[in-house]
């Protein structure tokens, strides 16, 4: 009888002796899976503060449109270069640099690519713009300028070549293209550029580039062309 008691009160204590030790490792496992979360918040923490940080210092807020200028943007994205003056162009001297000046509708627009579509003689940018939505913003008014400078020789074609020379160039069309990050794809910049190298006038018009409702449809866009000035 008493080796009965001593046999089951041994089996007892290897029985909380066995629980304790997956507790123990269950709080283990716990405590390194809080751990690996944090790590993980942390990590998510310094990579939006870095991409803010990185957005903060390349991408430029657009500044309160004067009223003096006003009545140069009329037009939704609208670029103005004309022979009473020039708020848009490039330099003749370096062929080189080129500034821009966009009105916007809102402050939440920004620059986010811009492509070279030119052929032959005929020279062609399309400069890509958001405020972050898919709504249209033709015939909206111009509370905004969004300014940017660019490199000619470093704006590509589509498919990542081809950068843009402007020797021997005196008129740079610049065309303003509002789409939505998530929605644009690169087919939009071709259908774009077909039309601009058809015969005869480019509309520069806040207007629907749309050519095959089936393939691609591309909102709306602007712009005009500029000219080189020392």
């Amino acid at each position: 009888m008493k080796f009965l008691n001593k046999l089951l009160l041994s089996l007892f204590t290897l029985f909380l002796i066995v629980i304790s030790c997956k507790n123990k490792e269950k709080e283990k496992t716990s405590t390194q899976q809080d751990i690996k979360k944090d790590s993980i918040i942390e990590i998510k923490a310094r990579t939006t503060n870095s991409l803010k940080q990185k957005i903060a210092i390349d991408i430029k807020d657009p500044r309160a449109i004067l009223q003096s200028e006003r009545h140069r943007y009329t037009g939704t994205f609208k670029i103005y270069s004309s022979k009473d003056g020039h708020d848009s162009y490039f330099d003749s001297e370096d062929k080189n640099t080129i500034k821009v000046k966009i009105g916007v509708p809102n402050i939440n627009f920004r620059i986010y690519g811009v492509y070279n579509i030119s052929q032959g003689n005929k020279k062609g940018i399309v400069i890509l713009v958001t405020d972050g939505t898919t709504a249209s913003a033709c015939g909206s008014a111009n509370n905004f300028i969004l300014e940017e400078t660019f490199l000619a020789n470093t704006i590509l074609d589509v498919h990542g070549n081809s950068p843009l020379s402007l020797e021997n160039t005196t008129n740079l069309n610049v065309i303003v293209f509002n789409e939505d990050k998530n929605s644009f794809k690169k087919e939009y910049i071709n259908v774009i550029k077909k039309r601009f190298l058809r015969p005869g006038k480019f509309d520069y018009t806040c207007r629907d580039y749309r050519i095959n409702k089936a393939i691609v449809q591309p909102k709306q866009g602007g712009g005009g062309i500029i000219v080189g000035i020392p």
